[in-house]
């Protein structure tokens, strides 16, 4: 009975103390240097307007709803923080802690290098990006030789040239997540010229461990939904499979997808000059 009271006891302060470490991480991000704060309309996860969710229970209302996203840095990383409409969980038991989300966040130096963005996501951005972190529930080293590099040298419509995207993109490591709450560092090492950062645009989709071949880790908006895909799309290429994105999802609505014809939407980034946080 002793050895029974001692290893309860025991399991009691090991859980005491995860829970403290815990708190500690998340108030080493809480407290980091704050560079920018952006927020985004709540209730706008459907996409350019008439998305809706798969029908399996595991895509919980406000999911996909993306509400703010915050950057800040601390010492040799920057801090991305994504909040959602809902709590995250992680009932796929994914390797970085949670399930059903996809984040890219795009970034412009002042160059905008690239109009196309990750291959499935299916938009192009009239600015142009120089640099795109991806925030995927994916083991990061399955992502880049799976996902990332074979799908991503040859991105393109029937509108607009080709593009490679492999150089271009990130991704982070030490995942954290708190009740509704996303935080990824990102080392300052693989994001160089951020200091100029100019604009900035995110999107949220839904990540899927099984995706179409020209896809990067994204779930299929076709025209119905069904128990695995979201509707209100088309069952041809061409119409994003993004449900939610930061600013106006208006635009995300001018795409042409038929069989013939697959073109992609125009969006805009957002400026950082309205959400730098003083310091």
């Amino acid at each position: 009975m002793l050895c029974s009271y001692i290893k309860i006891k025991g399991v009691i302060y090991l859980k005491k103390a995860l829970s403290m470490l815990i708190l500690l991480l998340i108030s080493s991000v809480l407290f980091a240097g704050p560079l920018y704060n952006f927020k985004d309309k709540i209730g706008d996860d459907n996409g350019p307007g008439k998305y809706t969710y798969p029908k399996n229970q595991v895509f919980i209302k406000n999911s996909f709803d993306l509400t703010e996203l915050s950057i800040a840095e601390d010492g040799e990383d920057y801090i991305f923080g994504f909040k959602i409409g809902t709590k995250f969980k992680n009932d796929w038991k994914n390797v970085n802690g949670w399930d059903v989300q996809m984040f890219d966040v795009y970034m412009n130096f002042g160059t905008g290098k690239h109009k196309h963005t990750v291959a499935g996501r299916n938009l192009k951005i009239t600015q142009g990006w120089d640099k795109v972190l991806v925030v995927s529930p994916e083991d990061n080293k399955k992502m880049l030789e799976k996902e990332i590099i074979p799908k991503n040298k040859d991105v393109y419509d029937d509108e607009t040239a080709s593009e490679n995207l492999v150089s271009d993109i990130v991704m982070g490591y030490n995942y954290l997540i708190d009740n509704n709450q996303l935080f990824v560092r990102v080392s300052k090492k693989e994001l160089p010229d951020f200091p100029k950062l100019v604009s900035i645009q995110v999107f949220l989709s839904g990540a899927e461990g099984y995706p179409s071949p020209q896809y990067t880790y994204i779930r299929n908006v076709n025209e119905a939904n069904s128990e695995w895909r979201i509707g209100g799309g088309t069952d041809f290429d061409g119409d994003p499979n993004v449900m939610d994105i930061l600013g106006d999802n208006s635009k995300m609505k001018n795409y042409k997808s038929t069989e013939d014809v697959s073109v992609y939407s125009w969006i805009d980034m957002i400026p950082v000059s309205t959400a730098k946080v003083t310091k």
